[in-house]
Order: C-alpha cells, then structure tokens, then sequence
C-alpha cells in the first residue's frame, strides 16, 4: 500500500521497487529520507510502501491464516538468504559451502573492498558470479569492470555469461577512441590490465572522465605489485590513479598467491584497497590484526561439499630413486656440455646479446627438465630455422627490435618480482632469438645432440611415474 500523503515514523520500514527494504530516517512531507542498503536516499512517498515487521503481526490483534503465515516465513527467508548469499542465482553450476561464505562475507556490507586470496582451483569466478548477481539484480552495481590477465579476459567474459548469465563487452583498444565513447556506452567490461595500463592515445583520460565503477574486480591481483626500491608496477600506478580520482566504489582482489615473499609488495596491495588501515611504510605489526577486515582466505585443505566430505586430499611426497638408461645418461651428458658451451659463448658477447642467448639456454634447458620428447622438438624446430637461413634483412631488424623490447619488459618484470610475467617474457624472448647463434658450429652440436635424443626410446623417469600411479593410486 502507498504511503502518499501519510505521516511517517523514524525507524519505519518501508519498501522502494528499485532500492528495496530500508528504514525512514526524516518524514519530508511529500518526500522521505530513506536508509537502504548501498546509502541514503530521498524518495517521493508515492512508491514506497510500508512493510510489518514480524514482531508487529505477531503482536498485533489481526489473524492471518496458517497456511499463508508459513508460505511468507518461507518467502521471506528466500528472500533474505538470496539477497545476502545470492545462492538463488541463474548460476548453473553445482556450489560450495566456501564459496557461499566468500559471497556472504563480501555482501555483509556495501560498499566493500576485499581481497579474496582462495587457494588455486576453489573457483574464484563462481565466487565474482555468485557476488555479482544479487548486485546487479538490486541495481546496486550497474557499472562492473573486470581486469585480468590478457589471457583470461575471454575466459572470464564465457564463464560470467555460462553460469550467470551475466553479459560483459571484452575491452579492445581500437574500440576506444574520442567518437566512440567506450566508457559511457558499456557499463560492464573486461579487460586485460596488460592494455590498461598502459596510457595510448587518451585512453586513461576518457576513462577517468567516464562515470565512477560501481565495482572493479582484479584477478591475479599480485600482478598489482609494489617494489620497495623500485617503485609500483604501471599496472599498480593505473589502479592507484583510479582510487586516487574517485572513480571507484567497491573493489575486489583475487589472488592465490597474496604474498610473494616481500611484506612491501603485499602491504602495498592492501593499501589500494583500504588506505585507511594499511601503509607499507609504516611497522608492520600493528596493522596485521586489520587482515581479518580486509582479507578472505580458504585452504584447499579445509573445504568441503555440501556434505562436508573434504574435496581435497593431501598430498603424499615421496622420494623416489631411479637409474637413467645409457642412452638417456649419454643424452644428459650431452645436455650438460651443450648449456656449458653456450654459457661461455655468451659471456664473449654484448650485455643484450649475451642475456638473450642465456635464455634461450635457460628454456632448453627447462624442455629437457621436462622430457626428452620436449626437448626433441625444440631441437627439430631449432635445426629448421638454421636451415632456412638468415631470413630477410628487415625481417631480422624487426625480431631484434621485438627481443630487444622483451628483454627490457623482463628485466622490469625482474625488478619487480613479477614471476608469472617474467617467465611468459623468457619464453617470448626464446621464441624470437631464432637467429641468434648459441656458440660456434652450433648446428653440428644440434644435429649430434638430436641424435643422441632419438636413441632415448623410453623414459625411464616417466615409466616409473606411470607404474607408481598404476600400482599405488589406480581406482581411488
């Protein structure tokens, strides 16, 4: 029922068709002061209705029906459970006990800024679904962008439109000029903080002049690091430059390796997020009781299903020993001189030149950490482009310049510990020194070394990790 042209009461709860439930604050007359969940709002008493506390029917003289009392009791915990939970979502996946509490926990209060730093595998995007949608769904966030990886951004945008049915414009550079107006005509974006970061052509201008995010979620948020001596990362400058001019109002992190090893970098992230209880320059013991309001964390250990049958088991280390076959001692013995060879070869040559050839060592030498079959195939591949020559002059100039530019991203990378892109750099780098000799008469050692690896039939490593999960784990 309406209430136009009623008195209100301090405290009355009402009901808004877009807001939802709150409580009267100030009776204006014509207009109510209103407390909802995402704040205060003045609304025109014409589209709110009063809503009866439980406690007032209970107590009040009027018989309602049992049938209808138990049916809206059920209706109400429905409701109650989905808006805080959002279990009741269009998700078409089958959900976890900790899964659900990452959702409550982050939806208590709103606005929110948290970093969810789950174990790998627990399924940080049914966590960001399970969040979005009750949000979405109340019109409390209405401008959503996610920023990940440039290898996960399409992952992110199927998973989301899958389980969710939540529909997001994957970011594209060449989409984002001044007459297209990007920002203001998508509320909900993907995009990979590889191109974000960087600043072209106007881009982070249009962006902090675009309405304010309801909500950025960052996945891989270490990506987002901080070095003591070196200074933050660009993506790390782009999120601070967000938050600095206002654009953001609640932020999440994901990660599954929060803290790398340096308190500086892992401090430095908690501060994007909540300036008011952490700064890394500061001592570090008083701030750690405030982890508890900034950060969520579940173990592989300790989930569970809706059962409580663990989901997880540890993991059995074991030792053991096995004997290489002479092929495969000759082969590794080959290994071992070849890396040797090429090290001494750069050490002769030009700081750029010689780091790139230890690269490409270093990933040969990761192959046949792997296996021989690994190792075989750079081999072949390798001898190939020997074989087709030198290439053309401009094509070479353009590969030199490529390496070049990667080995100072990596370097960069390196300064500021970021591992994950310092190893996909190392493997680019490798990938683009195609031309470059690893030491003199390399394709005659290549060619004998191919050899040496063809005469390796079977792995006697992988027989014995293939007859360890035969005999001990077949059937569990």
């Amino acid at each position: 029922m309406s209430l136009a042209g009623k008195t209100v009461s301090v405290g009355d709860l009402v009901r808004h068709v877009r807001f939802g439930t709150g409580k009267i604050r100030l009776d204006g007359g014509e207009t109510a002061i209103v407390r909802f969940d995402d704040g205060l709002q003045e609304c025109d008493k014409g589209e709110l209705e009063a809503v009866t506390a439980a406690l007032q029917e209970i107590f009040s003289a009027q018989w309602h029906s049992p049938i209808e009392v138990v049916t809206r009791a059920q209706g109400a915990a429905i409701e109650s459970v989905n808006d805080m939970w959002g279990v009741l979502s269009t998700s078409r996946i089958a959900l976890l006990p900790h899964q659900l509490w990452v959702c409550r926990r982050i939806l208590e209060t709103w606005p929110a800024r948290w970093l969810v730093a789950d174990d790998v595998g627990l399924g940080k995007t049914i966590e960001a679904g399970l969040v979005f949608w009750p949000l979405i769904a109340k019109g409390t966030v209405r401008r959503l962008l996610i920023i990940a990886p440039a290898s996960l951004v399409e992952q992110w945008s199927e998973r989301l439109r899958g389980m969710f049915d939540i529909r997001v414009a994957i970011y594209a550079g060449d989409a984002d000029t001044e007459r297209t107006d990007f920002w203001g005509t998508h509320d909900k974006v993907a995009a990979s903080l590889q191109t974000l970061r960087i600043e072209k052509m106007g881009r982070h201008r249009r962006l902090l002049e675009s309405a304010p995010w309801d909500l950025i979620v960052v996945d891989e948020a270490h990506h987002l690091n901080a070095d003591e001596k070196g200074g933050p990362t660009l993506g790390y400058q782009f999120l601070e430059k967000l938050v600095e001019n206002n654009r953001v109002k609640s932020m999440l992190f994901f990660t599954g390796t929060p803290h790398r090893g340096k308190n500086f970098g892992f401090v430095s992230l908690l501060k994007l997020l909540r300036p008011d209880l952490f700064d890394p320059k500061k001592p570090l013991d008083p701030q750690l009781p405030h982890l508890r309001e900034v950060m969520i964390r579940n173990n592989k250990q300790h989930v569970t299903d809706l059962k409580g049958n663990p989901l997880f088991h540890p993991p059995v280390v074991k030792n053991i020993e096995f004997r290489f076959s002479p092929e495969e001692r000759e082969f590794y013995e080959m290994l071992t001189d070849f890396i040797q060879s090429g090290q001494a070869y750069a050490s002769s040559l030009d700081a750029t030149t010689g780091k790139a050839v230890q690269l490409v060592l270093v990933a040969m030498q990761k192959l046949a950490s792997s296996s021989v079959a690994a190792i075989r195939r750079a081999l072949r591949g390798r001898l190939a482009r020997i074989a087709e020559g030198r290439g053309r002059l401009d094509e070479l100039q353009a590969r030199r310049e490529a390496r070049r530019k990667r080995l100072e991203e990596r370097d960069e990378c390196e300064r500021q510990g970021d591992l994950d892109a310092l190893s996909r750099l190392e493997e680019e780098i490798a990938e683009l020194s195609g031309e470059l000799r690893l030491m003199e008469n390399e394709a005659p050692r290549l060619r004998e070394w191919l050899t040496s690896a063809n005469r390796v039939r079977r792995e006697t490593k992988i027989d014995r990790i293939v007859s360890i999960l035969h005999n001990e784990y077949d059937g569990r």
